[in-house]
């Protein structure tokens, strides 16, 4: 009951979901994902609070994390812990999401039935300086600071219409989509 954090680290990657966030300042689902010394914003570092109890200009269309669109996260445990992966299990109320890190990157497996979703919140601006986003049909990259931010999928990324901000800037978000099961493999180089 007290404890609602689920860490994952592995290949440099580190991952941190939120099963029961605050939400003045945070969002259920996947809040965190940093790789090594890449800046901090460039994947998603600070959830996004709906009506966030510091000042970002204006408030955001919802509360958002990384994760099925839609639908709230519920559970979250281990299912393999080795040094070279670690995989993890996210339960939602009408799905399951396998999460794999590895050093090859984090790959994200939903499993659901009928047209799912994943939301993917992309970096666009940091208050100083605007990303760089090349977007095609099944990838996105996002270039800042000299790091390169992937997202691969093997249905289409769309783009919904919202943006959302945070303390760490803008970002816009897609949607990976697909029939009964969406995957994505994200890195950072």
């Amino acid at each position: 009951e007290h404890f609602h954090k689920f860490f994952a680290n592995c290949g440099g990657y580190f991952l941190e979901w939120d099963t029961r966030a605050d939400a003045g300042y945070d969002s259920t689902g996947l809040g965190r994902i940093h790789y090594a010394v890449a800046p901090g914003p460039l994947a998603l570092s600070v959830p996004f609070a709906r009506k966030p109890h510091y000042k970002i200009g204006r408030e955001n269309p919802a509360g958002l994390a990384l994760g099925m669109a839609g639908q709230r996260m519920e559970s979250a445990e281990a299912l393999e812990e080795t040094p070279d992966r670690v995989k993890v299990r996210i339960g939602y109320p009408a799905a399951e999401e396998v999460c794999t890190l590895s050093a090859d990157g984090v790959e994200i497996v939903l499993r659901g039935r009928g047209k799912i979703g994943y939301n993917l919140p992309i970096f666009r601006f940091d208050g100083w300086a605007e990303t760089e986003i090349t977007v095609g049909e099944r990838e996105i990259a996002v270039e800042y600071m000299g790091w390169r931010y992937r997202i691969s999928a093997a249905g289409p990324l769309v783009f919904t219409g919202e943006q959302y901000r945070n303390r760490n800037g803008y970002y816009d978000l897609y949607r990976a989509e697909g029939e009964n099961a969406v995957r994505i493999l994200l890195n950072m180089e």
